[in-house]
């Protein structure tokens, strides 16, 4: 090739190569003096599509640390239920963080990739018409939707990565008075997906407490771990599970089966224990009980595995069959002096437990 034609190809391709690099330069140095500013236009547009509204304090973005996604993070992000901001707010947090893509974001389309909740406080609330408070804050205006149902849409979540961190969450039921609170300490979920169904791997470590307004005492501050490798499937709304583990205190049970997750739940579960020791049995009592239990030196073989199958309704429960009992299980008392033959008491069990809750519908 003579020097000629080497310079003919070369400088235009320099040209170029220099042309890119100075409109990513120049892209970067707009991003950093201007988020704020394109941030607040993407939120007011956001907002004015929602029925709930979202606040921030400030704003800060990352670009290399998700590349080739755009890291902003949101601080002192509070939602409200609606634009009255009257009320608790839904959520508020020390951060919210979204990662959008570079190209979607120059498209002026937010398409949510990653979304982390760092350090603050989850409130949500299922009334008795069944609705859910962050569900319907996210439910968008009809007058909206018709507006821009002529134009490409400027909102859309195609989750990568769900992530919360330093979180307490509290989930209140109105028709049944039951209320669940949890401390995430971390939880982490990724998703992968196509045409056809959605890959969910979820890894969490939390502490749950469980109140009702009969029993108020049973699970209080048990630490709780997931562990989950599921598919959903789209057309038939069938969530499977075909490995998955959850672990209270120091019991762990594994999960596997599916659910139906239309309009009426039905569940296809089985559940088993996956410690042959008291630890089945310990992790479900209350604090008070466990204290009961400080002098008692214990040990046995204890089996769980339950099937739960059938629709989950306001007034129905699926059938729930256990199979659940103890061998060789002894109990110790080392407080105890010892007996005339040398030895302090001991008890001994053997107990085998089958049972079977029927499909049944509550009383009206």
């Amino acid at each position: 090739m003579t020097p000629g034609i080497k310079k003919w190809i070369l400088k235009p391709l320099m040209i170029v190569l220099v042309s890119v690099v100075l409109l990513i330069g120049i892209g970067v140095v707009l991003l950093y003096a201007e988020h704020d500013r394109i941030v607040n236009m993407a939120l007011t547009k956001l907002n004015k599509q929602f029925h709930g509204e979202l606040t921030i304090e400030t704003t800060s973005i990352s670009l290399f640390k998700h590349f080739p996604s755009i890291g902003v993070a949101l601080h002192g992000a509070t939602l409200y239920g609606d634009k009255s901001r009257s009320g608790e707010p839904i959520f508020k947090v020390e951060k919210l963080y979204v990662g959008v893509s570079i190209p979607d974001l120059l498209d002026e389309k937010y398409n949510v990739r990653r979304l982390s909740l760092h350090n603050g406080t989850i409130n949500l609330v299922k009334e008795t018409d069944g609705t859910i408070n962050l569900l319907e804050a996210f439910n968008v205006h009809s007058d909206t939707a018709n507006a821009t149902g002529a134009k490409d849409s400027t909102y859309d979540i195609d989750l990568q990565k769900v992530s919360f961190k330093g979180l307490n969450l509290s989930y209140l039921d109105r028709s049944s008075g039951q209320h669940y609170r949890t401390n995430i300490e971390e939880l982490t979920s990724h998703f992968q997906s196509d045409s056809a169904k959605m890959s969910v791997l979820l890894d969490s470590k939390m502490e749950l407490d469980w109140t009702s307004p009969k029993d108020t005492s049973l699970f209080r501050h048990k630490k709780f771990t997931i562990d989950i490798d599921a598919n959903y499937e789209f057309e038939t709304s069938l969530l499977h599970i075909p490995s998955g583990s959850l672990t209270l205190d120091e019991a762990t049970f594994v999960v596997s089966g599916s659910a139906n997750i239309a309009k009426e739940s039905v569940l296809d579960l089985r559940i088993q224990g996956d410690k042959p020791d008291l630890s089945l049995i310990t992790a479900f009592l209350p604090a008070d009980v466990k204290a009961q239990l400080a002098p008692f030196t214990y040990d046995g073989h204890i089996y769980f595995d339950a099937m739960v199958r059938g629709r989950v309704a306001h007034d129905q429960m699926p059938l729930i069959e256990v199979d659940f009992g103890c061998e060789d299980a002894w109990f110790l008392n080392t407080t105890k002096s010892l007996t005339s033959s040398g030895s302090k008491d001991i008890i001994l069990m053997e107990v085998s437990t089958p049972f079977i809750l029927p499909n049944c519908t509550s009383p009206m």
